[in-house]
């Protein structure tokens, strides 16, 4: 089965857990699916993380439904 992409959903002010996630995206299978970060507020730190662990979008709570589908569909095209 082909992922089509991942969404990260972490608290990236966690040591522990931006870790945890670094040591599973930079295995080789995970290197070229999209990756889409949940970032829990608009703070400069966490969409920092984001990128640094290789995302490529960021989404921000609260959610729009409508505004979420285009960005995951706009995230992962191949789905």
């Amino acid at each position: 089965e082909k992922i089509s992409g991942i969404v990260v959903d972490i608290d990236l002010r966690s040591a522990e857990s931006v870790q945890r996630v670094r040591r599973k995206l930079t295995g080789e299978s995970y290197q070229s699916i999209p990756r889409l970060f949940v970032l829990a507020d608009a703070l400069h730190h966490g969409s920092m993380q984001a990128w640094a662990l290789g995302a490529t979008d960021t989404i921000e709570r609260p959610f729009d439904a409508r505004a979420i589908l285009q960005r995951v569909r706009a995230a992962f095209p191949d789905t």
